[in-house]
């Protein structure tokens, strides 16, 4: 019993969550999806491959929408990337996005919105 009493102790701040497939079938947010290899780490979502959407219906969407995605753990990432280039957008200007920048904007915009 100490022994698991320890292992608890150490463990109490990992706030980690594993999940090696989840499908989900319309939840309250009438969303269809499925998160392969999905780890939840401080708040925060990973997943290896995943997809969330609403399918079209009479009162909401007429075609499929696209509401969260992640390839390769990297959503979180390009979503940092597209927050600072929003900021860049908003506080300076659309002129002050160069060549790269404004790519990488067009592409994330097109991406996360």
């Amino acid at each position: 019993m100490k022994l698991l009493q320890k292992i608890e102790w150490k463990t109490r701040k990992w706030h980690l969550e594993f999940n090696l497939l989840n499908i989900s079938f319309p939840n309250e947010f009438r969303l269809w999806g499925f998160d392969l290899i999905h780890l939840k780490y401080r708040n925060n979502n990973y997943s290896f491959l995943s997809m969330h959407c609403y399918l079209p219906n009479v009162s909401g969407t007429n075609k499929i929408k696209l509401h969260q995605f992640d390839f390769l753990f990297l959503r979180n990432y390009l979503y940092n990337i597209y927050d600072n280039l929003n900021d860049v957008k908003f506080w300076i200007g659309s002129k002050e996005l160069k060549g790269i920048q404004k790519f990488k904007y067009k592409v994330l915009h097109f991406l996360f919105n």
